[in-house]
């Protein structure tokens, strides 16, 4: 049983964080349990009060390349993680934002051909 449950620790810490936002999406929806997930350096519950809001990435746009800078750059991620967020679009940016730090981030991800979704 051990065993089992190390495998599946290593699987998940493998993930990056828009397949661990899925993943939590999934526990909370199918399985009624709510997880707390690594979002971009910062630790969030699933479950949001009535002033945040979730940011999602649907399309890359003409410009992927682009777009991995400014994801790197807006959350202080690392190249490598913000080349897997573009890369597995469609997916959550943030799961507990404020609404004018979204609107913010929305708008200069479609000032490059992203379509951003606010949540």
């Amino acid at each position: 049983m051990k065993e089992k449950i190390k495998t599946i620790a290593r699987e998940i810490s493998g993930l990056n964080s828009c397949e661990l936002s899925e993943l939590s999406e999934i526990l909370l929806q199918e399985h009624n349990i709510s997880a707390t997930i690594y979002n971009f350096g910062s630790k969030t519950e699933t479950k949001l009060e009535d002033n945040y809001y979730k940011l999602v990435l649907r399309k890359t746009g003409y410009s992927k390349l682009s777009l991995v800078k400014e994801i790197k750059e807006l959350f202080g991620l690392g190249l490598k993680d913000a080349k897997d967020i573009v890369d597995s679009v469609p997916c959550y940016l943030s799961e507990s934002i404020e609404y004018t730090n979204a609107l913010k981030i929305k708008m200069k991800l479609e000032n490059i051909g992203a379509e951003v979704e606010i949540l």
